[in-house]
């Protein structure tokens, strides 16, 4: 009896995302270096936004950490995807 292989093709429609390991890992890699700043203070979190993406940038305090943390993973993510 011959060996039948059977498969599952999805074809991506436009706007769909792609989610593999190694996106995952990037976002892992850029998570594990924001999370190390913000261990040692905010402050560099802070900085690292104002420093390599502009002033403008910096979101509200109102966010507290969270919110500077979240905002220079979206800005770093959104570099290294370019």
């Amino acid at each position: 009896m011959p060996l039948t292989f059977l498969y599952t093709m999805y074809i991506m429609k436009k706007g769909d995302n792609m989610s593999n390991i190694h996106n995952d890992n990037i976002n892992q890699e850029i998570m594990e270096d924001i999370l190390s700043m913000a261990d040692k203070d905010i402050w560099n979190v802070i900085f690292a936004i104002e420093n390599e993406f502009g002033i403008a940038e910096v979101p509200s305090p109102t966010g507290g950490a969270n919110g500077f943390i979240a905002k220079l993973f979206e800005l770093r993510k959104e570099a290294r995807s370019i």
